[in-house]
């Protein structure tokens, strides 16, 4: 039987079954009616529903759409409207979402066929389209080189496959943007947001670059003279960690003032330049280059490199606490191996070697004039290294920076 002759046949066998009584029960007549009919347009499995607006349509992936009942969709329900028993109903089933791809069920990524009962008015099948989107992981990545503040990194979006058929415009930003340059020794949070059919989703995902891993990737340092030395991270930068002894130039000439701390100060240490390290002055150790005397792709601290140690490290943490050789009064913690030992120095002005277990000093590249260099001072009555500016002449410890 077509739509029409099932429709005309439900009203004729209401009324045979209602004439006998018109004339006694018309109040009720117009309630049953009502009911009737309404009760046979939305019941699962009887006539159409006609007036059901779909909510949206799956080429448009519109979010929201509004419908009515008993609208001009078809020429019965219009009677009815004409009747005076229309019924306006609000649709608001969503026909395009976006959810977590782990909070996705009972759907699938794609398209769903989605029925909504009758307990809200009305019977409806809507395709509904539905996007998983799967946030990105923790992103922990390694500086490639020693020496720079800033990595740049371009991370992958988070996963939100396009689903068929298309339809609303699927965007994916990124704060902050994506490439960005990410501050190295720090963890910064990037939030990403999601965008489809006027619906957001966030993820949060954080990025860390560590420092250059100086001891593992490099390990240790030879010099021209076949001494090798242990290395460090000291923040962005890769140091020697024990202070230079060698002899000669990277040419091979010999190092001009090359002093050591006589032995005679240091009962029951032998070997004052394999424990110490050699006293050198500022022009022996600079050499007129950036290398000065240190190993090749090494370089004599620069004033930079130099401010950053002062200002992020506290004295203790880079002073040795070797148990046997101490600082007076007290020994450092050595908290990144750094090892700094209490070597003293030469005072080129009252012509001596000084403060053995107590003080200790290494230059830095920065000539402020002609006479005076700046070094870096280390004591043990200080909190805090400081930088110093000191005579050219005076003997004091080297140590070296890796090139990046």
């Amino acid at each position: 039987m077509g739509r029409n002759g099932r429709f005309d046949a439900l009203k004729l066998r209401f009324f045979a079954l209602c004439e006998c009584e018109k004339t006694t029960r018309k109040k009720l007549f117009a309630t049953i009616i009502i009911s009737f009919l309404c009760s046979a347009a939305f019941a699962q499995g009887s006539i159409p529903q006609y007036g059901v607006v779909m909510a949206g349509s799956t080429q448009s992936n519109i979010a929201h759409t509004y419908g009515q009942l008993f609208n001009s969709h078809s020429p019965e329900p219009a009677t009815l409207v004409a009747e005076g028993i229309e019924q306006a109903y609000a649709i608001d089933a969503k026909d395009t979402m976006l959810l977590y791809s782990d909070e996705i069920a009972p759907y699938i990524p794609g398209q769903n066929e989605v029925y909504i009962s009758s307990v809200e008015g009305y019977d409806s099948i809507i395709q509904r389209q539905v996007y998983a989107l799967t946030c990105p992981p923790e992103y922990d990545t390694v500086m490639a080189v020693s020496g720079k503040r800033w990595c740049t990194v371009e991370l992958v979006d988070p996963y939100l496959p396009v689903v068929e058929p298309v339809g609303s415009p699927v965007t994916v930003t990124s704060s902050p943007e994506n490439p960005h340059d990410y501050p190295v020794g720090e963890t910064t949070v990037v939030t990403w947001t999601a965008s489809v059919a006027g619906q957001t989703k966030e993820c949060h995902q954080n990025v860390k670059v560590d420092y250059f891993p100086c001891a593992t990737q490099i390990v240790s340092v030879t010099d021209v003279d076949m001494i090798t030395y242990p290395v460090v991270n000291l923040g962005y930068y890769c140091w020697t960690a024990e202070n230079l002894r060698t002899l000669h130039n990277s040419d091979m000439t010999d190092i001009p003032d090359v002093m050591t701390y006589p032995s005679q100060y240091a009962p029951g240490i032998t070997d004052m330049a394999e424990t110490f390290g050699h006293l050198y002055t500022w022009n022996a150790a600079v050499n007129n280059t950036a290398q000065g005397i240190c190993p090749p792709n090494w370089h004599i601290p620069t004033i930079e490199e130099t401010a950053y140690v002062v200002s992020a490290f506290d004295a203790s943490q880079l002073m040795s606490n070797d148990p046997n050789i101490h600082w007076i009064p007290s020994d450092g913690t050595d908290d990144f191996g750094f090892r700094f030992l209490p070597a003293g120095y030469y005072n080129s002005s009252l012509e001596r070697y000084e403060g053995l277990f107590t003080r200790a000093y290494f230059w830095t590249t920065e000539s402020v004039n002609s006479d005076i260099a700046t070094a870096v001072q280390f004591g043990s009555a200080c909190e805090t290294s400081e930088l110093s500016p000191e005579r050219k002449d005076m003997g004091f410890s080297v140590r070296c920076v890796l090139n990046y």
